[in-house]
């Protein structure tokens, strides 16, 4: 049996996604590679891995691409947090969000 920290379930995707600063400034794009109700598991757009960008510990991230990609009324937008990152890939919690319950 495998030991899991996670407070929630965590559904695979892969959807590409754009990373925006707290000042709102684009800073990559990305790929969701998994995601759950409380955070996510991303990989970084790059080319070469010497042009991967250094991402804030904490930013803004956003599943539309058109001018209302920072619009939190119509688009998909989460706060992150850096919780970890390694072999090309970043782990980020979604502050505040809580699992989902049925109760």
């Amino acid at each position: 049996m495998r030991f899991t920290k996670r407070n929630s379930e965590r559904k695979q995707v892969s959807r590409p996604a754009k990373i925006y600063s707290q000042e709102r400034e684009f800073v990559c794009a990305c790929t969701v590679l998994d995601i759950s109700d409380t955070g996510a598991r991303l990989t970084i757009e790059a080319k070469d891995i010497d042009e991967t960008p250094e991402l804030p510990p904490e930013f803004i991230l956003s599943f539309t691409f058109d001018e209302n990609a920072l619009n939190e009324t119509l688009s998909v937008v989460r706060e992150c947090r850096v919780v970890w990152e390694r072999e090309g890939k970043i782990g980020v919690q979604f502050p505040g969000r809580r699992p989902y319950s049925d109760i």
